[in-house]
């Protein structure tokens, strides 16, 4: 999935845990309600947050200019490692955090 809306309103409502109606209405109704999680680093963090808080994932983010790759793992269970490499850190932080919750 691409940067963009579609993928901010989806990684909203998985992640953060806010509830849409749909995501279409929403962005109409109330644009700066979701914020631009797969473009803007500082939102990005915010799901870096959610995710060790809730569900005391580790993460780890590496990268050089055109690719980062962003990972969410547990520390005793090896198999349980959420990882995506994409060309922006903010990009590679959402899809990852959607592969952790929507697999725990």
């Amino acid at each position: 999935m691409k940067p963009g809306k579609e993928l901010d309103a989806l990684v909203a409502e998985k992640v953060m845990g806010i509830k849409l109606a749909s995501n279409e209405s929403l962005w109409f109704k109330n644009p700066t309600m979701i914020k631009p999680y797969s473009t803007d680093i500082e939102a990005a963090w915010e799901l870096v947050g959610q995710i060790f808080g809730i569900h005391e994932l580790q993460f780890q983010v590496d990268g050089m200019p055109t690719r980062w790759t962003a990972m969410f793992y547990h520390h005793y269970f090896k198999e349980k490692n959420f990882r995506e490499t994409c060309d922006t850190a903010p990009h590679a932080i959402c899809l990852a955090a959607l592969k952790a919750v929507n697999a725990l």
